[in-house]
């Protein structure tokens, strides 16, 4: 398949790209300007690369003629932005002229766990919405423009929503790979919370895994991808 895939320069986009590479795919990945890869040289080899915003942009897109788009990118992730209004709302933006750029066979796009908002009981895909961050409520809203926009042009759709992956190449600010770090450089006490909250963490590659997993399926277009039930505050 000929996959378009934004967001690949970050930790998730990576590992879906490396797993689409690795199931024998062929990969067209959306970058800024000031993106920075984190593949190696090898994996360059088998990637080709769309500047974000260059005037032959959308021409690129058209040439490769990309069957499906995994769309992963989110700016304003860290907690400090997940309330910024202007971050927030641009990846709203940016979504809609992602999905506009073509006429994909399939999307599949990344949602996220606080779609739900703050809840002390397992989740499944039916349990009511209740987003409470500018971050959560625009997750929402593009999930909305992707079911109706399908409705218009008819392709396959997913919204995937993420709970917690951990892995190779996450930032150390991250739980797990600042536990690690810590750990590496023989801290006896590590400066965590009281941990009340209660999460299950899924590796990376099983995550793209199961990413890649959804390629040309017709599946439930609202799923939730993580490993063991899950309670959270």
């Amino acid at each position: 398949m000929r996959i378009f895939i934004t967001g690949a320069t970050g930790f998730l986009g990576y590992h879906i790209a490396c797993e689409c590479l690795k199931a024998g795919h062929t990969i067209l990945c959306l970058r800024r300007k000031t993106s920075v890869s984190l593949f190696s040289q090898e994996q360059e080899k088998y990637i080709e690369w769309v500047t974000l915003g260059t005037p032959f942009m959308k021409k690129t897109i058209e040439t490769f003629q990309p069957e499906i788009l995994i769309h992963s990118a989110w700016q304003g992730v860290s907690a400090n932005d997940r309330n910024n209004e202007l971050i927030q709302h641009s990846n709203l933006q940016f979504f809609m002229d992602v999905i506009n750029l073509y006429n994909y066979n399939q999307i599949i796009a990344l949602g996220s766990q606080e779609e739900y908002g703050c809840l002390n009981e397992i989740i499944d895909e039916n349990v009511p919405l209740n987003p409470q961050s500018e971050y959560a409520k625009d997750k929402v809203s593009c999930s909305e423009v992707l079911r109706n926009f399908s409705k218009v042009h008819g392709y396959e759709w997913q919204w995937l929503r993420v709970f917690n992956i951990y892995g190779e190449k996450q930032n150390t600010t991250w739980l797990i790979p600042a536990i690690i770090t810590e750990c590496l450089n023989n801290r006896e006490k590590i400066p965590v919370t009281e941990g009340r909250q209660q999460y299950a963490y899924l590796y990376c590659d099983d995550f793209a895994k199961a990413i890649v997993s959804v390629i040309w399926k017709k599946v439930n277009p609202v799923s939730i991808i993580y490993h063991l039930p899950i309670h959270y505050h």
